[in-house]
């Protein structure tokens, strides 16, 4: 298809953060960019993210990183609690998420609108092609020498495009129907977790409550601005859950696990019922994508989640997805839309060459991920009473400050471990 007299078509699916981030950079540089979202709309809500690192370049190269801050969810402190709200530790909302200065966090659903206005807004100020189709999602690929035949699910035509680029997320689509079955590319690790809206009846103010009992962890907060608040429950996965379990059944899991919990889990289980369900639920097992060996099949590449999901409990996947994205794009635009007179355009190298500068990232990512899960929810009975213990006595305990740095400076190390280059 591609004869470079025309603009390259990539085919993005996928309009959370990654594929809006990566339509920019592509557009910027002349590609041609359609994305497709399965979604009716952009969704809203979610947890809050972090941006730190390198990543905070990126935002900045996007000429958002203002709007993020001012989104900024505001959080003030993180107070561990007991059965009766009783609080026995507090930390610094910077320290509990171990940010550094000009690190950010942000709700996932803000970020989202972020970034499509801002393409939106390159697209009408700069005469940039980018089309978004919602409510549409790919059926099938068809790949020969040249490009790639994409068939849809719901009506949008059979179009061809010379990439496609799956940026949708842990249960990508792309992913299983380029490279193969999920189950054989994706690692459990053993927590699951639900997110949703609740009425802050508990006069939260830009904090969050921690408490955690055997094998389950329930946090509720508000953020800046928000006139509600969320609950983030993490639990062990049951043996019998299934892998991709029904709204109803996703609801009856949460009653059944959280039911005799005490505190305010009570007040919060009345927010998700059968009857009345907020729409913003989100529901999975923590999870990592791993067992690429690349994330390139033909004419086909993943980027964030879909090819090398971390897991939330890393804190990294956004930031992963928007380093990605400034790479891929920039490779392409070096070995593809812009080959020397003695190269032809190369998108394989350009995929090589993304791999191989977000490998180290991604693997310190991934350890990162693997490491905190097993903090997250006590595992037996004496991980939660020394747990318990820890955080009563860390006020106390010569050292903190040393390991509470410790940690900080590790994450600090990952997030930065890329060097942006200028494409």
């Amino acid at each position: 298809m591609n004869d470079h007299k025309q603009l390259p078509a990539v085919l993005i699916s996928g309009a959370s953060i990654a594929g809006p981030a990566l339509a920019y950079f592509l557009s910027r540089q002349g590609f041609k960019v359609t994305v497709v979202e399965r979604a009716p709309s952009l969704r809203p809500g979610g947890y809050k993210i972090d941006v730190r690192g390198t990543a905070v370049q990126v935002l900045q190269k996007m000429g958002v990183m203002e709007q993020v801050r001012e989104h900024s969810v505001g959080m003030l402190s993180a107070s561990f609690v007991d059965a009766n709200s009783r609080v026995y530790a507090t930390l610094d909302a910077e320290v509990f998420g171990m940010r550094e200065p000009g690190d950010e966090e942000i709700m996932r659903g803000d970020l989202a609108l972020i970034l499509y206005e801002r393409t939106k807004a390159s697209q009408e100020g700069d005469a940039i092609s980018i089309e978004y189709v919602f409510g549409e999602s790919i059926k099938l690929l068809k790949e020969d020498q040249n490009g790639i035949t994409v068939e849809f699910e719901n009506g949008y035509p059979s179009t061809r495009f010379d990439l496609v680029v799956g940026c949708d997320g842990l249960h990508s689509r792309v992913r299983n129907l380029a490279f193969g079955a999920e189950e054989t590319m994706v690692d459990h690790l053993g927590t699951s977790v639900a997110v949703f809206t609740v009425p802050n009846s508990f006069n939260l103010d830009r904090t969050e409550c921690i408490y955690s009992t055997l094998g389950r962890t329930s946090i509720v907060y508000s953020t800046k601005g928000s006139s509600d608040a969320r609950a983030f429950l993490l639990f062990t996965t049951p043996a019998d859950v299934p892998a991709r379990p029904s709204r109803q059944q996703q609801i009856e899991i949460l009653h059944q696990t959280f039911g005799d919990v005490g505190w305010v889990l009570p007040k919060v289980l009345e927010s998700i019922t059968t009857e009345s369900t907020p729409e913003d639920l989100y529901f999975d097992q923590i999870s990592q994508v791993r067992h690429l060996p690349s994330w390139s099949a033909g004419r086909v590449v993943l980027l964030g989640d879909a090819g090398y999901g971390p897991s939330l409990a890393s804190g990294q996947g956004t930031s992963q997805a928007l380093v990605g994205a400034y790479i891929l794009a920039g490779e392409l635009k070096r070995q593809y839309l812009l080959p020397t007179r003695t190269s032809t355009p190369n998108y394989q190298a350009a995929f090589e060459a993304y791999q191989t500068k977000m490998t180290p990232f991604v693997e310190a990512n991934m350890k990162l991920g693997r490491d905190n899960v097993q903090q997250m929810v006590p595992r037996t009975r004496l991980g939660l009473f020394f747990g318990t213990l820890a955080m009563r006595l860390m006020p106390y305990l010569p050292g903190t400050k040393f390991i509470v740095e410790k940690i900080k400076k590790e994450v600090k190390r990952i997030s930065n471990m890329v060097i942006l280059e200028e494409y």
